[in-house]
């Protein structure tokens, strides 16, 4: 399972969350039981939604690209720090 926390640090203006996607998982609205959906976050708020995910192999890296909208017409587009994901035996 992963997590995903979007959060908004505007201090006038609630951010309609309209996009969640990963760049392996693709669509988070979509992904195998999510909790990620559409949204609106308020001001000084945050939203966090969970998905699962499969991989196979050592390491895997991603990175989680969030659409808001202000309601005002502008669309902003996030990126989430790319994120490392490591499998070691013990």
């Amino acid at each position: 399972t992963y997590g995903v926390l979007v959060n908004n640090t505007s201090v006038t203006q609630a951010l309609t969350l309209t996009s969640l996607s990963d760049s392996t998982y693709g669509d988070l609205f979509v992904a195998a039981n999510t909790t990620c959906a559409q949204t609106v976050i308020p001001v000084g708020g945050s939203f966090s939604c969970q998905f699962d995910g499969t991989f196979c192999g050592l390491t895997e890296s991603d990175t989680v690209t969030a659409t808001l909208d202000d309601g005002a017409g502008t669309i902003l587009v996030e990126l989430s720090n790319q994120v490392d994901v490591n499998v070691c035996a013990n």
